[in-house]
């Protein structure tokens, strides 16, 4: 007679079909996280471009010209790229710290990473132009016989800067708590995390560049700028053991005298081109005394 009894509910027999199900209930449970969140997002978004696109017809005037279309406010149009970014801005900051404090899914968090740096992309490229154009149509008045100009037109950018912050700190964030034994994950997101404060101080000092009417110098300043940045880097890079830093430091210098020689110069006049050449001359001088100092440690591995 066979006592053999059926196997207990816990026992390796039944394991294998709780963990399956398990399995499903949780990549369910993810693709319905991640559908609700698209449709949260893109009904806010629908929503602010429908008020932009409101608000544009709305400001349709006549110029008594026989123009049968008459003329809106075209930076209304401008307004609706640069909020549209500015909300995905947010709404992805958002979302990066709920997942570190409540959902906390591998799956999730390299989701919305990448998008967060696709974002920030997005705004270097299309959003930074936006609000450039933004600044020209105050400061040039343009359509301003038909259509008031405000402040609110400079300090947009501002707002902006603020949400760029926050997304950057989320990454950052995201990165040391699900990322901390990946040591190239991190070198990435220093790299990265300069480079895109470099383009950032750059656009802010074309723009008030713009602002005081010295539009005409900001090839010379970039160069100047680049170079100070690349030197700033290496000195930052040795203080803290940061070889990936280091060499994209020199990288930068790099790329700021081919720049320099071959765009730069052949547009500037003899008192633009003395300046830039003795500026970076001395830059060239404190980087090859760092160099000859601190070769072993420039070129070496981090401790």
């Amino acid at each position: 007679m066979n006592n053999t009894e059926p196997a207990s509910p816990t026992g390796m027999g039944y394991a294998p079909a709780y963990k399956h199900t398990a399995d499903v209930k949780s990549y369910i449970n993810q693709i319905l996280l991640a559908v609700s969140v698209l449709l949260i997002f893109t009904l806010f978004f629908n929503e602010i471009g429908t008020f932009f696109n409101q608000n544009y017809a709305d400001t349709y005037r006549s110029t008594g010209q026989e123009d049968y279309y008459g003329i809106h406010d075209e930076s209304i149009l401008t307004l609706k790229t640069v909020w549209l970014i500015n909300y995905t801005l947010a709404f992805i900051t958002l979302f990066l710290f709920l997942n570190l404090k409540k959902i906390k899914n591998p799956t999730i968090t390299l989701i919305t990473s990448i998008a967060a740096i696709f974002t920030l992309g997005l705004f270097l490229l299309i959003g930074l132009y936006g609000l450039g154009e933004l600044k020209n149509v105050y400061l040039d008045n343009i359509q301003g016989e038909y259509y008031a100009r405000s402040r609110y037109l400079m300090g947009l950018r501002y707002i902006s800067y603020a949400l760029v912050a926050a997304l950057i700190y989320g990454l950052h964030q995201t990165v040391i708590t699900f990322y901390s034994g990946n040591k190239a994950m991190y070198k990435w997101f220093e790299v990265g995390f300069s480079g895109t404060l470099l383009w950032l101080i750059a656009s802010e000092m074309v723009h008030w560049l713009e602002i005081m009417r010295y539009d005409d110098i900001y090839k010379l300043a970039l160069s100047i700028l680049f170079g100070v940045f690349a030197l700033a880097l290496i000195v930052y890079g040795i203080n803290k053991s940061k070889r990936h830093l280091r060499l994209a430091a020199i990288g930068l210098f790099a790329f700021t005298l081919v720049k320099l020689f071959l765009y730069d110069l052949a547009q500037m006049g003899t008192i633009s081109k003395t300046i830039v050449l003795i500026s970076l001359g001395l830059l060239l001088l404190i980087i090859s005394f760092l160099y000859n100092k601190y070769k072993d440690i420039i070129l070496g591995k981090d401790s």
